[in-house]
């Protein structure tokens, strides 16, 4: 039988804490939470508070990678920066 575990992608969720510094691998799928504090690279962004947003706006920061939100993070930027800055939102 087959491990189905070899199959599956790994993706590991670096946050913004003291932790991270420890995290040291890169050939694996990152994803980074809110505005990244720490020079890991990553391959994606997640956002689930709407704070994060207002700051984007405020500071002129554009996502240059992928942004996983939810609904209400999308529509907060929608209707706080009057464009759509590619946020993807998760079901």
């Amino acid at each position: 039988m087959e491990d189905v575990n070899e199959k599956r992608p790994r993706i590991h969720v670096i946050g913004n804490g003291a932790s991270n510094s420890l995290f040291n691998v890169t050939a694996e799928y990152r994803c980074v939470c809110n505005i990244p504090q720490h020079n890991i690279s990553y391959n994606s962004i997640a956002i689930i508070d709407l704070i994060v947003v207002n700051w984007m706006k405020d500071n002129n920061w554009q996502p240059k990678l992928p942004v996983l939100c939810t609904n209400k993070v999308k529509e907060h930027a929608i209707n706080a920066t009057d464009k759509d800055i590619g946020l993807m939102c998760l079901k």
